[in-house]
């Protein structure tokens, strides 16, 4: 990794260490041989086989999530997906910690965060910061190749499918169908109603169409249609 730790630094510190204690950035003399060692973050990557470079960048699993590395910060860039998820939802951080299998989608900057037990597949997209989750429903996948300018996936029957020849997110006039959960809210809150319809109408407004469905509990545990 050669991204500028500071301002001049350009390539200072071309190779990042994963260790028990923590990461730590090694730095090289004019013979190209490295002559130090100078720690990073106190974070642990609790999967090695997380850690996957992008694009001046470089992402791994820890306790707290998926983490990033750019320059000289060390940082999580999950922390809007934790706490209690609803019974049979496989957690993001579960997926990290088992499998911890990582696609690298090149050309429309994403990351294929798959899990191998599953088949629930979060994606995150690096520019926008956001998270999206799906169920893959054929065989599940054991296995990622980075093959630039693609990335190839590989299930347990030995297909293998490639990241570019789906369809490109930028270019892409077909319809899906998804969900949108939200996170349990209160609703003595004005606000929560507000947030709703506002939802709704950003749908409506751009030609598709939106149904809500409320569920009620009074001990987040046992819920009802409302």
């Amino acid at each position: 990794m050669t991204t500028a730790l500071s301002q001049g630094q350009f390539g200072q510190y071309p190779m990042i260490v994963f260790t028990n204690d923590g990461i730590w950035a090694m730095q090289t003399n004019a013979e190209g041989l490295y002559t130090s060692i100078v720690p990073m973050s106190r974070e642990v990557c609790n999967n090695p086989h997380s850690i996957t470079q992008t694009d001046g960048a470089v992402f791994f699993s820890s306790e707290k999530g998926l983490m990033v590395v750019v320059g000289s910060e060390v940082k999580c860039v999950s922390e809007q997906l934790n706490g209690k998820y609803n019974e049979g939802t496989t957690s993001l951080q579960d997926i990290l910690k088992r499998s911890g299998l990582i696609a690298y989608d090149y050309r429309d900057s994403l990351l294929w965060i798959l899990d191998d037990a599953s088949g629930t597949i979060y994606i995150y997209n690096i520019k926008a910061g956001t998270f999206a989750r799906f169920l893959w429903q054929g065989e599940l996948i054991n296995n990622v190749v980075n093959h630039y300018p693609d990335t190839l996936l590989q299930d347990e029957a030995g297909n293998v499918y490639s990241l570019l020849e789906k369809p490109n997110i930028n270019s892409d006039e077909s319809t899906y169908t998804a969900t949108i959960e939200t996170r349990p809210m209160k609703l003595e809150n004005a606000f929560a109603f507000k947030s709703l319809r506002q939802l709704k109408n950003v749908f409506d407004s751009d030609g598709g169409s939106c149904t809500l469905a409320i569920q009620a509990s009074n001990d987040m545990k046992n819920w009802t249609d409302v």
